[in-house]
């Protein structure tokens, strides 16, 4: 977080390349790179006043998904039921916590499979919570992530990388904003069918949220998903960069 464009001067000085994996592009610095795989993202995204890398690293084709989610894409789950809900590090008394108060308040019946920052807040979201069907994990490993996704009807999550994995996953996404580096992201992530964009999550009522769980529970479910094999096209000064033997 303290990196400046002085640092990076340096070290280009010293011919060591950087990328920067840059989610907003109003504060971009002058790597070697910069990295951004936010949908249909282009450098006019940047501002006119952002020092130009040596590449560009933009959109879809350069995406950042931890496994197994890149060998999930265009291979869609078998029918889900209930709910996936993963807020991150913003879920603790948030956003979590609100989702579930208006479940509650529904009286929704499905299975709810809610990922927690740590247990303590897995056992009290249990506890508060207890006439919803609810299994809470504290911080679960990608692997067990993605089976939780793939298990769902609705995966509820804010509009981060996340997000992306949720549509790598093949499961139908309720999403809003929780930061503003999510921004970008947001827009891209409009584009996909099976997608409900709420906006703000701060902003969000109880009526908006039921409303589009509502939409997207009795939607089919979506097609395979396009998003393309992650790095396909590696590019060879990047290899020749990273690999001390090239």
């Amino acid at each position: 977080y303290g990196l400046n464009q002085a640092y990076l001067d340096v070290l280009k000085a010293a011919d060591i390349g950087t990328i920067q994996i840059n989610d907003l592009p109003d504060q971009a610095l002058a790597p070697f790179a910069i990295l951004n795989h936010c949908p249909n993202l282009t450098p006019r995204n940047f501002s006119p006043e952002t020092p130009k890398p040596t590449h560009w690293l933009l959109g879809l084709e350069w995406l950042l998904l931890r496994s197994p989610f890149p060998s999930l894409i265009a291979n869609p789950p078998e029918n889900g039921d209930g709910l996936f809900l993963c807020f991150g590090g913003t879920s603790s008394g948030g956003q979590l916590q609100k989702c579930l108060q208006w479940l509650q308040e529904s009286e929704y019946s499905n299975p709810i499979r809610v990922i927690c920052p740590d247990p303590a807040e897995a056992a009290f979201v249990t506890k508060r919570f207890s006439t919803l069907k609810i299994a809470a994990f504290a911080q679960q490993a990608s692997h067990a992530m993605a089976s939780l996704m793939r298990a769902s009807a609705v995966a509820v999550v804010p509009s981060s990388t996340l997000a992306l994995e949720v549509l790598a996953a093949g499961v139908p996404l309720l999403t809003g904003i929780t930061a503003q580096n999510q921004s970008l992201l947001a827009q891209g992530l409009q584009a996909f069918p099976g997608v409900e964009q709420l906006g703000a999550w701060d902003k969000v009522s109880a009526k908006d949220f039921l409303n589009a769980l509502a939409r997207l529970s009795h939607q089919s479910p979506p097609p395979p998903r396009s998003l393309p094999k992650p790095w396909q096209a590696f590019p060879n000064w990047l290899k020749t960069a990273y690999d001390p033997t090239a």
